[in-house]
């Protein structure tokens, strides 16, 4: 790792730079900066937001910060909560560093400075933000269940539901699917809560309605539902009593997290080459599912309609490379004439034992070229299988076609709805007024707040998957 001393003035001026409150296209380099140097910048980042003046540069130090500590050092960002020495609390740095926590690993232990705030916060914005962020210490107390029923401030309510199990989970399914958006945020949170119901035919109904619902709100509110069906185990019965009418390509995008769903989906031949109306990351899931359960005959015969979308391809073929690259028997080099035409195919030759080509073949990912470097010098002598399925992994984390991702992305998504899309920055980003949807703001800050603009762009920058996957996410 980078090791950075406070007197490296190249490191500070591309941080006085890059976070630059004027400059909000520059925020990114600065994030990738301080993630790209990790904890090692940490120090550094924290004298700098000490001694700086400007709140709006401050709270961007902080996020950048957050960043560099990465997703799990929750410790320090808990401790952060409490202002410094001979600093008094200010509410919009809270809000950043709870929207950091409640994006960060869960975490085992007491937090005593955020169950504070998650009992005696002093408004409902930093109450629901500090919910959000509770939800991943499972050891902490709870916020108060009269805020789970709170109906006045819908935002609240949704994070408090999260934050709890619901004392009765999808109460307000009807409401929700005739498109009431405040209900329909509770839900989705009772949804992400929610274990597995078992198999029967009042679980049946709910979930045909919440998955082939088509109002306002309904693409958030089918993902989750799909997350919360992935859990259930007899995947075909379910499949069976819900039919291909509810359970379309949108729904099986994420439901392929479960292995169970994503073998009885390809069975049922809804993993074939997606549709394009799709949304590229759906697509991509759906692709890389395929992979992992196709034959080679069926392969053979659908190459053509694979090649029509080449960025879905290259999914599909880095998913095929990994699944062919596992123990087994030597793979026929039949898989290679059946893959797409895309380069991503070089993998699938390399999994067959195909002489890798001694080119500078790009795949558009740094690691992965240099993965393919050692492919193509020394074969399995320089990249054993097992390295480079752990490659081929990681790319296809850091394309978004990782089922692992379903869940966190639906629980960030929840977080943004009830947390910061009914702020001005929020509205302008997703192009709508904010007369409808101002309403399911918490109450306590100003709508145009600049920590609502910093803290949108944080969740926006930490929604999308780091370069490194997590442990716990792996391809089954």
């Amino acid at each position: 790792m980078v090791r950075v001393s406070e007197l490296d003035r190249e490191v500070v001026e591309l941080f006085e730079r890059s976070l630059n409150p004027q400059s909000p296209t520059l925020w990114g380099s600065g994030f990738d900066a301080a993630q790209g140097f990790g904890t090692s910048v940490g120090p550094l980042l924290r004298r700098m937001e000490d001694g700086e003046a400007d709140p709006r540069r401050r709270l961007l130090l902080l996020a950048a910060w957050s960043i560099a500590e990465g997703p799990g050092a929750t410790g320090e960002l808990v401790r952060r909560l409490q202002p410094p020495p001979g600093r008094t609390a200010d509410a919009r740095e809270r809000l950043v560093l709870l929207v950091a926590l409640a994006l960060g690993e869960p975490r085992a232990g007491p937090a005593p400075e955020l169950e504070h705030l998650v009992t005696r916060a002093s408004d409902p914005i930093y109450e629901a933000a500090a919910c959000f962020a509770a939800a991943r210490f499972p050891d902490i107390e709870g916020p108060p269940a009269r805020w789970a029923r709170d109906r006045q401030q819908p935002g609240r309510r949704a994070a408090a539901r999260f934050a709890r199990r619901a004392e009765r989970p999808l109460e307000d399914i009807d409401l929700a699917l005739r498109g009431d958006e405040a209900v329909q945020l509770a839900v989705r949170a009772d949804l992400l809560r929610l274990g597995a119901l078992g198999f029967d035919e009042v679980a049946v109904r709910r979930y045909a309605g919440l998955l082939g619902t088509r109002n306002a709100g309904s693409g958030a509110l089918a993902r989750c539902a799909a997350v919360a069906l992935a859990q259930e185990i007899d995947a075909g019965a379910w499949l069976d009593a819900l039919g291909t009418s509810v359970v379309d390509a949108r729904v099986a995008a994420t439901l392929v997290s479960s292995p169970g769903f994503r073998r009885e989906l390809y069975r049922r031949g809804v993993l074939a080459a997606p549709p394009a109306w799709l949304e590229p990351i759906e697509r991509g899931r759906i692709a890389l599912a395929a992979a992992l359960e196709t034959d080679l005959e069926t392969l053979a015969a659908g190459r053509g309609e694979w090649e029509r979308d080449p960025e879905i391809a290259r999914i599909l073929c880095l998913g095929l490379a990994w699944r062919l690259l596992g123990p087994g028997e030597p793979v026929p080099a039949a898989w290679f004439a059946a893959a797409p035409q895309v380069r991503e195919r070089a993998w699938v030759g390399f999994a067959c034992g195909l002489e890798a080509p001694a080119d500078s073949q790009t795949f558009d990912d740094p690691e992965l070229d240099r993965a393919w470097l050692l492919a193509s010098r020394g074969g399995r002598e320089l990249l054993p299988a097992a390295a480079a399925r752990g490659a081929l992994e990681d790319a296809l984390w850091r394309r978004q076609a990782h089922p692992a991702l379903s869940r966190p992305q639906a629980e960030a998504d929840l977080l943004h709805d009830a947390l910061l899309a009914g702020s001005e920055r929020g509205a302008t980003v997703l192009g709508v007024g904010r007369d409808g949807i101002g309403r399911l703001l918490p109450k306590g800050l100003d709508p145009a707040s600049h920590a609502f603009t910093i803290a949108y762009e944080l969740w926006s920058y930490l929604r999308a998957p780091g370069p490194r996957r997590p442990s716990t996410a792996r391809l089954q």
